[in-house]
């Protein structure tokens, strides 16, 4: 079975020489059905970086993983990843993709707006669920939602603490494969969450009791598959 992530950092690879390793939930989801779960996430990255990772990918899929990014990073098919982050607040290195975060850097200074963005990633995740995975009838897809819907008044590092489960808003539906619910942030919020962000020091924002939880989930997602279905972890 061929059991494949893609993403940004909630579903990174780690590293073999970590303790954690095992324990990270695409690890035991492979472990669980006796076969290699690849992790494709590149941190930083968002829902564009994903969606041409899979486009780009030459081998059959059994079973595609996809954590859906926040819209608000940008995706350069040579320069990963590219995001507020990295445009705003660091410093440039004098080489050849300086230009590049030059420009990223005049973007969002002068051009991002929120709302568009995130009618970016509803239209998105509506063309992968009605166009896209129809053309890969013998995949089977599971979306993690990493982020919830939100506004530049309602940031996720604050929400997650006020709203319960069932209040929060995502981008899309999808009919065609699992989700699996909440966003992984919100499971990332609710334990172990680091008081420093810029010091995390959980395998995939996530604690050891929230990638079991996570992989049980995608593990009955895989073995009682249905179109439309959703899991909640919570």
């Amino acid at each position: 079975m061929n059991i494949v992530g893609f993403g940004d950092s909630f579903i990174m690879p780690g590293s073999v020489h970590d303790p954690r390793y095992p324990k990270q939930y695409m690890n035991q989801v492979g472990t669980y059905f006796n076969s290699t779960a690849e992790s494709r996430g590149v941190e930083g990255t968002g829902p564009w970086n994903m969606f041409f990772d899979f486009m780009n990918y030459k081998k059959h899929i059994d079973v595609a993983i996809l954590a859906w990014s926040e819209p608000i990073r940008l995706y350069h098919p040579k320069v990963k990843p590219l995001n507020t982050h990295i445009a705003l607040d660091t410093p440039l290195k004098d080489d050849e993709n300086k230009p590049i975060y030059e420009a990223a850097n005049l973007y969002y200074k002068y051009l991002f707006d929120h709302t568009q963005k995130n009618w970016e990633l509803k239209g998105l995740m509506c063309l992968f669920d009605h166009v896209i995975s129809k053309q890969y009838p013998k995949t089977k897809f599971i979306h993690l939602p990493c982020f919830s819907c939100y506004d530049e008044s309602q940031y996720w590092f604050n929400l997650y603490d006020k709203v319960k489960p069932r209040d929060i808003e995502y981008y899309h539906d999808f009919t065609t494969g699992v989700e699996i619910r909440p966003c992984l942030m919100f499971l990332s919020k609710k334990d172990d969450f680091p008081k420093d962000i810029t010091k995390e020091h959980r395998a995939n924002h996530l604690s050891l009791n929230m990638h079991t939880r996570v992989a049980r989930s995608i593990i009955d997602a895989i073995e009682n598959y249905v179109d439309g279905r959703k899991i909640n972890i919570l």
